[in-house]
């Protein structure tokens, strides 16, 4: 009997295998590129869960390649609304993809993006397939596809339901004791930790426990915010929450900027795994370590793209923020 639960065993993990299909990332400053194929040639996309759509740069379509529409517009990750042309194409990711042709959307990109790549993948892959899962693991520098619904169930991590919203995946999260934001996209293509939907922070900042939960940072730059909090006051260059909770890690003195809407960039997902099920309904995050307190360092990293020697502002994750001590 235990030589065929073994086997039986054995049997079960080769499946999940065979149904798992594992891709190699880099990352670039806070920025995932995987290899694609688009018509049947090699590019490097960047995978950005906070765009509804996928996405191929001006500067890397053939001439011969016919645009059927334009005037349309797509959700950037950062909130903002661009006009885009759109094409068909073949693009390819993972080996579920077929020779069928899908939408993209051509924009028109600036050279300091042109070198992060040569388009996006965005959440638009994973919600028009039907029961496609995605894991990202940049710990381990992957990304698995998978079709198995039960592949990832043995796994720690705690789940959330999410909402879709402009076909990305949004969930509920903490800042602070006591004060829940609603409809926070989990965004890769996002390079800061943390962005608030204005409205949600102008109601903490006017609230009574506002000392408690924000404090602005003083600073010779003028903040980029906008509204009633930063260039009303050139002396403020950022707002600062003392403590974001996600799924259990505790992130404290994080800065925060403000727009449209909440966004949990790419800095997260270095103290955690994300787990992106079919169709939006779950998220499930798995934290690398038991660590649960971390802080952010924000700092400049240089590094040679294309030629060019290129500067990001880069927020990294140090563990163990201990009694406020750094």
């Amino acid at each position: 009997m235990l030589t065929a639960l073994l086997l039986s065993l054995n049997a079960m993990m080769l499946h999940a295998q065979q149904d798992a299909d594992t891709v190699d990332i880099e990352t670039v400053g806070n920025y995932i590129t995987m290899p694609v194929t688009l018509n049947g040639k090699p590019m490097r996309f960047i995978l950005d869960t906070g765009c509804g759509a996928n996405v191929v740069f001006r500067h890397a379509v053939d001439n011969t390649v016919q645009v059927t529409a334009d005037g349309d517009s797509i959700e950037s990750s950062t909130g903002r609304t661009e006009a885009a042309e759109k094409m068909m194409g073949c693009l390819k990711v993972c080996k579920y993809d077929g020779d069928d042709t899908v939408p993209l959307y051509v924009a028109t990109v600036d050279s300091i993006m042109m070198l992060r790549g040569d388009g996006i993948v965005g959440m638009q892959y994973i919600l028009e397939r039907d029961g496609m899962n995605m894991k990202i693991d940049v710990q381990g520098k992957q990304v698995i596809f998978t079709r198995d619904k039960h592949m990832f169930d043995k796994e720690e991590g705690r789940k959330y339901r999410t909402r879709q919203t402009d076909k990305r995946l949004a969930i509920k999260t903490k800042v602070s004791p006591g004060i829940k934001i609603k409809d926070v996209v989990i965004d890769t293509g996002c390079d800061h930790l943390f962005s608030m939907n204005s409205a949600d922070l102008e109601a903490i900042m006017n609230g009574k426990h506002r000392e408690r939960f924000a404090h602005q940072v003083q600073g010779l730059k003028a903040s980029g915010m906008g509204g009633m909090f930063g260039l009303a006051e050139e002396s403020v260059t950022a707002l600062r929450l003392e403590e974001l909770t996600v799924a259990g890690l505790r992130f404290h003195d994080v800065d925060v900027e403000t727009g449209r809407e909440s966004l949990l960039g790419f800095p997260f997902l270095q103290t955690a795994s994300v787990v992106f099920y079919h169709k939006g309904k779950r998220i499930k995050v798995e934290p690398y370590t038991a660590t649960q307190d971390y802080r952010i360092v924000r700092q400049e990293e240089k590094v040679k793209q294309g030629g060019y020697t290129m500067t990001y502002n880069k927020e990294t994750v140090v563990e163990h923020y201990i009694s406020g001590k750094k």
